[in-house]
């Protein structure tokens, strides 16, 4: 049996990258892609698709929801897969009502929820997943894409407020499940990760105001956290990582 790579968030730009650079690089891995709309991921990815059935499963889930828990932990064991590496991919930045705040007036309870929904639930449900699937004797590693500006002691220009909080929660998250992991499954491995401002839709609205050598393109992004996740020890459970794999305070 092959391990096995899960990515979640799958539809996403960043997602999609390291997919298709992983499906090369790692050839004796298989892959269980999670997202909500399968069929946008599949669409996009037509190159492999005579190879799907052999080395890829799809799951549609929201990972947002609870019940997602026991969907994707029942398909796991059922499926009996060797899982070994979790990337989670799930972000939210903006739609057509919610907007990153510039002044404290702007900032709504409503917005915050959307947040926490899109950047905060769905890395509890995922860690749990892991958590659900973890042995003592075997590592699991699990890697939450987050954000530098999530970072408390790094603000040093204010705004974003519902976005900065929700990245915040979940480093907090990370931190958290570190120290339980530490106790119950001492192999495991769960760090958040800053990828760099990456050239996808999600940070298409704002890149008029990053400079164009801080602006990376979705497959550097994708070389970038592999180095980053194939460096990863015990010891680096629990922190936030900037791409370059140098820690950022929290």
């Amino acid at each position: 049996m092959k391990p096995c790579i899960v990515i979640a968030g799958a539809s996403s730009g960043i997602a999609q990258a390291l997919f298709n650079y992983w499906y090369e690089k790692f050839q004796s891995f298989n892959f269980l892609l999670i997202t909500r709309r399968p069929e946008h991921l599949k669409a996009s990815l037509p190159t492999y698709q005579s190879h799907f059935a052999n080395r890829v499963s799809w799951l549609a889930v929201d990972l947002s929801q609870a019940s997602s828990v026991d969907t994707v932990s029942t398909y796991v064991k059922t499926h009996q897969l060797d899982t070994r590496y979790w990337i989670n991919c799930c972000g939210f930045l903006h739609n057509a009502h919610v907007k990153p705040e510039k002044s404290l007036q702007q900032l709504s309870v409503e917005a915050l929820n959307i947040n926490l929904q899109g950047n905060l639930h769905p890395h509890i449900h995922f860690a749990q997943i892991v958590n659900n699937c973890s042995q003592a004797t075997q590592r699991q590693t699990c890697i939450n894409l987050s954000a530098l500006v999530g970072s408390i002691s790094e603000n040093y220009l204010g705004g974003w407020y519902s976005y900065r909080m929700s990245k915040a929660a979940l480093n907090m998250l990370v931190k958290n499940i570190s120290i339980e992991w530490r106790r119950r499954y001492p192999n495991n491995i769960i760090v958040a990760v800053h990828p760099g401002t990456t050239d996808t839709k999600l940070s298409k609205p704002f890149q008029a105001n990053v400079d164009k050598e801080k602006l990376y393109s979705a497959q550097l992004t994708a070389q970038r956290l592999t180095k980053v996740i194939q460096g990863l020890t015990v010891e680096d459970s629990g922190r936030l990582l900037h791409w370059d794999a140098t820690a950022i305070n929290y």
